[in-house]
């Protein structure tokens, strides 16, 4: 039987540099879309990111590395239509 980090491909298993604790990340190509998520929780819903993470920086790197995708995009634009609410740091204000 297959475990939760087999199942959900979005996350990797992964070690601490020098040390054997293991951690759980996104992969590369799902981080920035955790990051503006989170980042957008937290400034709109004025939710500290403790308990998600403690290093900011990362999140904003993250946002840097792996830009939008059309598919974020799309949701995007989905979500403003439904809502008239948007994360500006997928699409700029309307």
């Amino acid at each position: 039987m297959k475990g939760d980090a087999d199942a959900c491909t979005d996350f990797a298993r992964d070690k601490q540099p020098g040390g054997s604790e293991a951690f759980v990340q996104p992969t590369r190509d799902a981080r920035g879309d955790v990051a503006r998520a989170l980042l957008y929780m937290s400034h709109v819903y004025d939710l500290p990111l403790d308990g998600a993470i403690k290093n900011r920086d990362l999140l904003l790197a993250w946002h840097q590395t792996d830009p939008p995708d059309a598919k974020e995009i799309a949701r995007e634009r989905s979500i403003r239509k439904l809502q008239n609410t948007w994360n500006p740091l997928i699409l700029p204000a309307p």
